[in-house]
């Protein structure tokens, strides 16, 4: 027994030790959880599958979750031309450790659109600053056949080329992948926003290309807003060659990606949405969790 309140208090309370704040500690939660509330909308339907039937809830099963939608792999490809050009090998080095699955690097003539940009030399600089990238190249050029050994040379992994480069004509784009293909990259066919899918797909489904890049801009210039047009473009390619790796490009961000996914594509391209975010790989996340999210729906449905 105590005398009294105090004595008791007294005899209950004493210094074990003094917690410290840890500034470092509170940085890393901070950005953590930074990273946490930029992708909690978009992972929430993913973690949870639920949806709503009658005012109830219903998950999804387990199998379907787990299982790739239509055997698609989601691949999340940052464009350079919107990162630091003066500082791109680090850039690469950047986007690599936030979670990006490939770079999509466009090499531009200034003849076939107004844009200049780098080429093969800068190609060959990237690969031996970032040795595992894997560098998809977009060449938006007219004479895209002179650039195909120079590109295989400086370690490119993958090379498009336009439709409208080869005046849309299915022999010369047939001979121009078999090079790509028989240098040991990976060949794919971009077609600008107006351009007609049929003559592609048919070349695609004969098993000539390994992807198509339908363009949601106009090629040239990064910033652009994306375009709903090319949407039943994506889905009629995508009903054609269910296999097919269906890349988009232009004005593809959080808000649009789930469209683009939906209707087909599976790899997307991003360029403000990601060198323009606070956190790389957070944005990087949420484009990933989108997709997922819209082919499990567009497979589901």
């Amino acid at each position: 027994a105590h005398a009294d309140v105090p004595a008791a208090v007294a005899a209950m309370v004493h210094d074990a030790g003094v917690v410290t704040p840890d500034p470092d500690a509170h940085a890393a939660y901070a950005a953590a959880y930074a990273a946490y509330k930029e992708t909690y909308h978009a992972t929430k339907r993913v973690v949870r599958g639920l949806a709503q039937n009658g005012g109830k809830e219903r998950s999804r099963p387990a199998a379907a979750i787990q299982k790739p939608a239509r055997n698609l792999r989601v691949v999340v490809a940052p464009s350079l031309l919107a990162a630091d050009q003066g500082n791109l090998a680090s850039e690469v080095s950047r986007m690599l450790a936030d979670g990006a699955d490939w770079l999509h690097v466009d090499i531009m003539d200034g003849r076939f659109v107004p844009n200049l940009t780098i080429g093969p030399p800068v190609v060959a600089h990237l690969k031996t600053q970032a040795k595992g990238a894997f560098l998809d190249c977009h060449l938006s050029c007219s004479e895209p056949e002179s650039l195909v050994a120079p590109l295989a040379a400086a370690g490119a992994n993958s090379v498009t080329f336009h439709w409208e480069a080869v005046d849309g004509n299915a022999a010369k784009a047939r001979a121009l992948a078999s090079k790509i293909r028989n240098l040991k990259m990976r060949a794919a066919i971009a077609l600008k926003p107006s351009t007609e899918v049929d003559g592609v797909a048919a070349l695609a489904e004969a098993g000539e290309l390994d992807m198509v890049l339908c363009l949601s801009v106009e090629p040239g210039f990064g910033g652009q807003s994306f375009m709903p047009s090319v949407l039943p473009k994506i889905a009629a390619l995508r009903a054609r060659c269910p296999e097919l790796d269906i890349q988009v490009d232009g004005g593809v961000n959080a808000r649009t990606v789930g469209a683009a996914a939906r209707a087909g594509a599976n790899v997307v391209v991003a360029g403000s949405a990601v060198f323009g975010a606070s956190d790389a790989a957070a944005a990087i996340a949420v484009l990933r969790a989108e997709a997922n999210q819209a082919l499990w729906e567009a497979a589901r449905d």
